[in-house]
């Protein structure tokens, strides 16, 4: 029994509209089938501008480098600088990258590794300047007048201190 003012819809999506998808992704189909999903190919895709070849990449290896940098930094905050900075110096050497010259994940470790060092010696350095609140030269000048002292203290004492001449 038929409804009174129903209104029969035409299938969806038309045929002529499902045949001219297929002109238009049945290309960009073939052509994600086609690229290569290496690492040197997906940068090589990147420099010609294929975003999702970037995706792709920053998916793959940006979990790593996170994990890296935070066993080195232990701290999640800076290992998210980290690995932004570290992605971000792939993407500008995404057009010069030499195929031959080594692993993606390899070259990628070492610039998380060299940038982490780089963090961890800017704190040490910092640690000694805040602690003491003066230059690494200023202590350095100190430590030889607090050396001159002692020696200058400790002088006649030599032989009982077990210190021989000659």
């Amino acid at each position: 029994m038929a409804r009174v003012g129903a209104v029969r819809r035409a299938p969806w999506p038309p045929r002529q509209t499902a045949a001219r998808g297929e002109d238009i992704v049945g290309p960009m189909a073939r052509q994600a089938e086609a690229r290569d999903e290496s690492d040197a190919g997906l940068l090589r895709a990147y420099a010609d501008g294929d975003q999702a070849a970037a995706r792709t990449l920053t998916a793959r290896h940006a979990p790593r480098v996170f994990r890296l940098a935070r066993r080195m930094l232990g701290d999640g905050t800076e290992a998210e600088d980290v690995t932004q900075e570290a992605m971000l110096r792939l993407w500008r050497q995404a057009p010069d990258w030499q195929e031959g010259r080594g692993a993606l994940g390899t070259w990628l470790y070492r610039v998380t590794a060299n940038l982490c060092l780089d963090r961890l010696r800017r704190r040490r350095e910092t640690s000694i300047d805040a602690v003491l609140d003066t230059s690494v030269e200023a202590v350095e000048s100190l430590l030889a007048r607090a050396r001159r002292a002692l020696a200058a203290d400790l002088g006649d004492r030599r032989e009982e201190l077990g210190f021989r001449d000659g």
